[in-house]
């Protein structure tokens, strides 16, 4: 959708009407994306809409409808009131895409830490395994204690049930929806 904003934009400062301006769209991106891509498909209906006499705004309104894409309803509204008060739509594009870019770069950042911060869980939760493997193979007898005595495998299954426990909430932690 923002590639989609920046073509109608640029169509906008070469001169043409809004209307006109998505319908360059539409080439442009066929140009770039070709028939499958689902934009292509959107501006496709919305210059047909446009052809029938229909209303940009309401043709976009559908498109955020259909495609269920905040950004696609916020900017409809925006379009909207834009029209209805005669704005500088040129500015409110630019504005736009300006928005419709920074939630994007929050949104990757947001990705990107949940992302390292699941691997660093994950190789947390792997590392006691081999510390006890290590010192197993190098003190052989040492957890021998821990293993063959009551007090021992007491201690042992509350370490297993707090680490369980540390590694559901480490589970639910990482799986945050963006």
């Amino acid at each position: 959708f923002k590639e989609t904003l920046n073509f109608v934009n640029s169509g906008m400062q070469a001169g043409y009407s809004i209307e006109n301006a998505f319908t360059e769209a539409y080439r442009d991106m066929m140009q770039y994306y070709g028939n499958e891509s689902v934009m292509v498909k959107e501006l496709f209906i919305i210059k047909t809409g446009l052809r029938n006499n229909e209303e940009l705004e309401k043709l976009i309104e559908d498109f955020g409808n259909r495609s269920g894409i905040e950004d696609v309803c916020d900017f409809a509204g925006i379009l909207v009131i834009g029209k209805q008060s005669g704005g500088n739509l040129e500015r409110i594009f630019y504005n736009s895409i300006s928005v419709i870019e920074e939630k994007m770069t929050v949104k990757q950042d947001i990705q990107l830490l949940i992302a390292s911060k699941k691997l660093e869980s994950d190789i947390m939760c792997i590392i006691p395994f081999f510390i006890i493997l290590y010192v197993d193979f190098t003190s052989r007898g040492y957890f021998d204690v821990l293993y063959t005595t009551t007090a021992g495998r007491i201690l042992m299954t509350i370490c297993l049930i707090i680490y369980l426990t540390a590694v559901l909430f480490a589970r639910r932690i990482t799986e945050i929806e963006v």
